[in-house]
């Protein structure tokens, strides 16, 4: 993808945040340097051929995989969305950035285990002993 095609889009979710403050999180995660790498399955379902095909293709090759012609359907599945694969797809294929918003949203905030200690007496063989029991507590 040209990098104007990646500053289209981000501008876009930019404009969309300075009057939506809901957008604020899908600005930030564009703006994330890609930390992570996205797994894409491709999936052709030739015309009129049975023969399904599919390969895995790496995020440099998406756009290449989005624009090829002659192609009757595909099915592009993404695993572990990247910021950088969401700024692709969502340039070439004008995906709404709510779309990138709503996936943002459904995943679910960090979950924060911490240690809690808690002393119990027990009942072992007719006398008391205190046990040490560890509890995950979710912040």
């Amino acid at each position: 993808m040209s990098p104007v095609g990646a500053h289209r889009f981000k501008g876009r979710v930019e404009k969309i945040a300075r009057e939506l403050p809901r957008f604020k999180p899908l600005q930030s995660f564009l703006s994330l340097q890609n930390t992570t790498t996205s797994r894409i399955k491709v999936i052709d379902f030739p015309g009129n051929e049975r023969r399904v095909q599919s390969c895995d293709i790496e995020e440099h090759g998406l756009c290449a995989a989005i624009a090829e012609p002659g192609i009757f359907r595909r099915l592009v599945v993404v695993e572990n969305l990247s910021p950088q694969v969401a700024t692709i797809s969502g340039y070439n294929l004008d995906i709404q950035p709510k779309f990138f918003l709503e996936y943002l949203d459904a995943i679910p905030p960090r979950v924060r285990y911490i240690r809690k200690d808690q002393n119990q007496n027990v009942q072992n063989g007719g006398r008391k002993t205190r046990h040490r029991l560890e509890a995950m507590v979710h912040v």
